[in-house]
């Protein structure tokens, strides 16, 4: 869902304005063997040669500093990867572009082959995590994903986050989406550090890529605090080591 959102964004971007006529973005889906394809479409602009090898570069944009934050595709990419997927686009200077994504017909993250499995012993005190998000598809993923290592309770948005906090405020994590439609990542973490001085500190941040200037702008001021979307459990704890030793 994120990437279709983020490829629907970036179409939306690229079509000129005043040409309502034959603006036109097409979202397809098939099946090819034993892959998924979906295909996005939009009539825009093109992209121009010079740029296209750095199209999935993080952090790499041509639009305005207030229209993008360079991260939308290179997350998608990132997330197809997860998958055991691709993306790949082609395009045509004042025709358009097409991305084209694959991703496997079996259902979750592609295996990591690894020379020996070990199983971790498990933790004298599972760390309480609280997951604040406004897509419930995706709190339940990671409640699957993160429950076989942290005591997962999931908020969906940022006033029921703020209504857990307001009842219980020993958590010891709170992973929260910066992009909310109702009250968004910086406005959760403010109220917090206003009313409990010192919980902040324990605030992780996931994002997809869409960026208001307000949410880019704080997620510059902390980057060891934001992650991308679609966590593992290794990924997680790496942030938290980081943070804390």
């Amino acid at each position: 869902m994120q990437v279709v959102t983020n490829l629907l964004a970036n179409a939306v971007q690229a079509l000129p304005e005043g040409a309502a006529e034959r603006n036109e973005i097409e979202v397809t889906t098939g099946v090819e063997g034993d892959w998924l394809v979906i295909w996005v479409r939009d009539t825009g602009e093109g992209i121009p040669p010079e740029v296209q090898s750095r199209l999935f570069e993080p952090f790499f944009t041509t639009k305005p500093r207030d229209h993008g934050s360079g991260l939308g595709l290179s997350i998608s990419a990132e997330i197809v990867a997860k998958h055991g997927g691709q993306i790949t686009f082609t395009t045509e200077q004042g025709r358009g572009t097409c991305f084209r994504v694959t991703l496997p017909r079996h259902t979750g993250l592609a295996p990591v082959s690894r020379p020996q499995q070990v199983t971790a012993p498990p933790p004298s005190r599972w760390l309480r995590l609280l997951l604040i998000d406004d897509e419930p598809m995706l709190l339940s993923s990671y409640k699957r994903t993160l429950g076989k290592r942290f005591a997962v309770t999931t908020a969906l948005g940022g006033h029921e986050g703020l209504a857990c906090i307001e009842q219980h405020s020993n958590w010891d994590v709170i992973l929260c989406d910066l992009m909310m439609p109702d009250l968004d990542g910086p406005a959760v973490y403010e109220q917090v550090r206003t009313c409990f001085p010192g919980l902040e500190k324990r605030f992780l941040f996931c994002s997809g890529g869409a960026f208001t200037p307000w949410c880019r702008d704080f997620a510059d001021s902390m980057p060891e605090r934001v992650l991308g979307k679609l966590l593992t459990v290794a990924e997680l704890e790496a942030a938290l080591s980081r943070l804390h030793g």
